[in-house]
This record gives structure tokens, sequence and C-alpha cells, in this order.
């Protein structure tokens, strides 16, 4: 039998998962489990994918005794069937490597790889290449309401043509997603040749002296003159003197101008994430 989860569930479906680690109840989307013999024996969960309309994220398991025996298919078409119902036209699931037995099962099912993102890492920010932004261009924060603004106007002016561009409904959405650096103007910097603002950088804080740096962007007009390098350099000083140690920055393996200014001041890679898709 399917239904649909219960917060009562979470218990028994931890014990299940056991090395999976999904998100077990979601925010905004829906989750159901499938019984067998009485038990809870797996779980799958949608939630819309923020700025791809019609996409839904994936996840789910089914409890390691209980899996070769066609309920995950089953589950699988469950969940198909009421995404479509919902207005979805595609499902989308990130793994960490294409051959675990999660891809497998996917792939089997129509599931292909829509893009590969690259994560990296730069270790320790104590021997950044020196901080040099080229006059007459200057980086500066604005009022949180206009940083707001501005960020998604040059959001959508960089990224508009490209694959990896998911765009923001509203002003509303960037505060949700500034989550608590939300408040601090200096979270999102941006690079202005004189009063015109020509490129932008989303930086965070976290946990254990770590910093993350997404997005980065500069206007097409601009690039070309090192212009993202100097931004990004700007970004990583900046969170050195805010006490980071660490950063971390993400892009699709596609992006090989953004992978090669990541690489050249410093930043190695240390996963891939792989988005499986399937259409509805």
């Amino acid at each position: 039998m399917i239904r649909l989860c219960r917060p009562d569930d979470l218990p028994d479906l931890c014990l299940l998962a056991r090395s999976f680690t999904p998100p077990l109840l979601v925010v905004g989307g829906m989750a159901w489990t499938i019984e067998r013999q009485g038990g809870l024996v797996g779980y799958a969960a949608i939630t819309a994918a923020p700025g791809l309309p019609g996409v839904a994220d994936l996840s789910g398991f089914i409890a390691p005794d209980w899996q070769r025996q066609g309920l995950g298919r089953r589950l699988l078409r469950f969940v198909c069937r009421q995404a479509r119902q919902l207005g979805f036209t595609q499902l989308s699931c990130a793994l960490p490597a294409l051959n675990t037995p999660a891809a497998l099962f996917l792939n089997r099912c129509g599931f292909y790889l829509e893009h590969e993102e690259r994560r990296l890492v730069l270790r320790d920010l104590s021997g950044l290449p020196s901080l040099r932004v080229p006059p007459p261009f200057t980086v500066s924060t604005l009022p949180l309401n206009a940083a707001v603004r501005q960020f998604r106007q040059l959001y959508d002016a960089c990224f508009g043509p490209h694959p990896w561009y998911q765009p923001y409904e509203d002003d509303a959405e960037v505060a949700a997603e500034m989550g608590d650096t939300y408040g601090d103007p200096a979270a999102l910097l941006f690079l202005q040749h004189g009063e015109q603002p020509v490129g932008f950088v989303w930086v965070r804080r976290l946990p254990a002296s770590v910093g993350e740096i997404e997005p980065i962007g500069i206007l097409p007009a601009w690039q070309g003159q090192g212009l993202g390098r100097a931004l990004l350099l700007y970004a990583l000083h900046h969170l050195r003197e805010q006490g980071v140690q660490t950063a971390r920055i993400a892009t699709w393996s596609q992006n090989l101008p953004a992978l090669h200014l990541y690489q050249s001041v410093g930043f190695q890679q240390s996963a891939s994430l792989f988005y499986l898709a399937r259409d509805l």
C-alpha cells in the first residue's frame, strides 16, 4: 500500500534508511510511504525545484531488505502519476555518482543525465593572491531592498541565455534563500563602474569557519576584462576578514570559463553532483 507520509512515520523511516540521508519530511512538497506486510519499507517525496517551473526534485529510497522486489518501480510509477496531476513535467534527482544502485535504478526507469555540477573548495584562505580592483571599478553594498532588486536584475542579465539559469520569482524568494544572512548587507556585493552595476557576488558565512560563494556574475558586455577574477578575489578577501578559513563554490561542468577562473585562484574539485531527470 502507498499512502501519504505522516509525521509519526519519521522514526521508522530513519531506522529503515540506514546509510541514506533523505529529507524525510519536505517543506512545500509531498511525501509518500510504501508498506509491505504491515510495515513501512520505503519512501518518496517531490518538491518544486526553485527557479525551474514544471520541475520537481525527487528523493526517496527502498529499505535494503526489500530491494529488487519491484517495490521501487511501483512507488516511482505512483509518484510520476501524482507529479503529472500536480502539473509537473519533469522529475529531477541529484546523486553523488552515476554507478550507485540508486543511479542505476533510475537509469533503468527512464532517467537520463541532465547535467553535472562540480563542487570546488579552497581550503586555506591565508595564501590568497593579492587583491586589486582595477580603477575606476569599485565594490560596494546597497540597502537591503535595493540590493535584492539589483541582484535579480543582474542575475537575469548574466545567466538568462545559459542552461544553468534558474530565475527567482520575486524579491521575497531571494530574501528567503538568503536565510540567516539576510539583514547583512555585506552578503551581496556589487561591482560598479561609476554608478553602473556591472557584476555581483553573493557570499555566505557558514559554520566551522566555512564560506560559500554563489552565485557570481559579470554582465556579458563587461566580460573578458579580468573583472570576474577581481570580484572573486574581493569576495575571498572579504570572507577571510570575517574569520573564514575555507571557501567553497560550485558550477555546472559545462561552464568551462567559470571552472578555469575558480581553479586559477586555487580552488580544487572536491566532488561532483549528478542530476538525473525524467520527462513526464
